[in-house]
């Protein structure tokens, strides 16, 4: 059975465990924690756990092997809340966790997103007078990464030599996905740079992790410099390095960078994902590119890749940006054939598309249609329906809509405000827009400028040159500086004598 379970031949080492109750021999503790181990390496975390329970039947107690395998099963599965179920057992029968039983928990806790608690059996390990390994620094590394906690990854990173330890590759490239996670790429690189100084081999997902890094950061160059290197360090790059690259691009607005990346996968004997086309479509969509951001949404199928709805929602958004509101609502509709449901982000760019497209009844309609999708409008739900309510004169309409806010828990902000008030203002609603400008500051916002600008540009029109002063004089008392819309907006209003 042991030999069959280092050779990974799980099936065959169950076999055997199995043969044992069919002769005259009793499985012993042994048998079982081999057993159990087996199904930690053919991924087969319940039957695992069934053995384990079958144990007191036998007659036989569980040792620190057979719980260590256990937690090893539950660990791969993700399982943390029964890991930890486990680890507190140990103690109450008598046996006291070695490391390996805290890494265990550690890995568990970080596949779980649990790094609260992955940070405490860290730290409970030195309390315990036991010797961390490097495996128990790359667990808690990697859950605290995991849990955006870089600066508390960047502290446990820099312990290991505390410990008595060097720090190897894998610890490295949890520390460079730590600071990835947060956008801090000179902490990546910094790490990257010590790794190479310590004569530690960076693999592949070493150069992901920093590429993806550098474009987060803004860095699109690096980016795609550190891409260009792989093959320099005698490394073939991957789908994920090629869609970090192309993400990168994305972020610093190159979309013929990201489409030369794209047109260059094949070459590398690699096919574009579901995540290439994403990365390439939300490129097309800030270069103001739609025909090609579409052309790479209808060639998916053809790719047998199936679109997903950040391929949805990045398409839409990209027939939003280029005015093109017929084909945006189009896509938007045809989600629910293709078994998606839209999410917030979906509806908002919808909205927003119908709203530059002048169709505020279609913006309206969509909005009130976010309940009905199970979801919740958010800020920019209530902003872009706003915006194409005040292109449309209906200030009636903006006003229900505003004063709606509270009741779905979102605050105004800014654009919110100044929306409502030049909407009011442009339906000579004066008094409410006034209003709306005193109520700013109650919701901790400052007007702007632009908000003062709105009721002054009004007053033009309704021959109120009183009240375009007085506001003018607001701005000034607000220790604003007007800007030249201003000075127009309010010469515009004064009657010539």
């Amino acid at each position: 059975m042991s030999a069959c379970n280092t050779a990974k031949q799980w099936n065959l080492s169950l076999h055997l465990f199995n043969s044992i109750s069919k002769t005259m021999l009793s499985p012993d503790v042994f048998s079982f924690s081999t057993a159990i181990s087996s199904c930690e390496k053919g991924g087969q975390w319940q039957l695992a756990l069934r053995l384990f329970s079958d144990m007191p039947a036998s007659e036989l107690k569980p040792d620190v092997f057979t719980y260590n395998a256990a937690l090893s099963c539950c660990a791969k599965a993700g399982q943390w809340q029964l890991a930890w179920q486990l680890f507190e057992r140990m103690p109450q029968t008598g046996l006291k966790p070695d490391v390996v039983s805290y890494n265990c928990s550690i890995s568990a806790c970080e596949r779980g997103g649990q790094w609260q608690l992955a940070l405490f059996l860290f730290s409970s390990v030195r309390r315990c007078e036991l010797s961390a390994d490097i495996h128990t620094f790359r667990a808690a590394i990697s859950s605290l990464e995991k849990g955006a906690q870089w600066q508390r990854a960047l502290e446990v990173f820099e312990s290991i030599p505390c410990a008595g330890l060097t720090a190897n590759r894998y610890t490295y490239n949890a520390t460079i996905s730590a600071c990835e996670k947060a956008s801090n790429w000179q902490g990546s690189l910094h790490f990257f740079e010590a790794m190479l100084a310590s004569k530690v081999t960076p693999n592949i997902i070493t150069h992901n992790a920093l590429i993806s890094s550098c474009g987060k950061g803004g860095q699109w160059q690096l980016a795609t410099f550190l891409f260009r290197n792989i093959r320099n360090a005698q490394l073939s790059p991957n789908t994920i390095s090629y869609n970090s690259a192309m993400s990168s691009c994305e972020k610093g607005s190159h979309w013929e960078s990201s489409l030369h990346l794209f047109t260059g996968m094949p070459g590398s004997q690699l096919s574009p994902d579901v995540i290439s086309y994403s990365a390439a479509i939300s490129s097309f969509e800030k270069g103001a590119q739609w025909q090609l951001a579409l052309a790479f949404f209808h060639a998916m199928p053809a790719a047998h890749i199936v679109p997903d709805r950040v391929s949805y929602n990045t398409t839409i958004s990209s027939l939003e940006k280029s005015g093109q509101w017929q084909l945006s609502l189009q896509l938007f509709q045809t989600m629910p054939v293709a078994k998606l449901a839209p999410d917030v982000v979906s509806c908002n760019a919808t909205i927003s598309s119908c709203e530059k497209g002048g169709q505020w009844e279609l913006a309206l309609n969509l909005f009130h249609a976010i309940p009905d999708l199970q979801l919740k409008p958010d800020v920019i739900s209530f902003g872009a329906t706003l915006v194409s309510l005040e292109k449309g004169e209906q200030w009636q309409l903006a006003l229900q809509l505003f004063g709606s806010m509270p009741a779905w828990t979102v605050t105004p902000n800014i654009l919110s405000f100044g929306t409502a008030i030049s909407t009011c203002a442009k339906g000579e609603q004066w008094p409410m827009a006034l209003h709306l400008l005193d109520a700013m500051p109650v919701s901790d916002l400052t007007p702007n400028v632009i908000s003062y600008n709105a009721i002054i540009s009004s007053c033009s029109r309704g021959q109120n040159w009183q009240l375009a002063m007085n506001v003018f004089d607001a701005i000034l008392r607000a220790r604003l500086v007007p800007n030249m819309i201003s000075y127009n907006a309010v010469l515009a209003a004064v009657p010539e004598s």
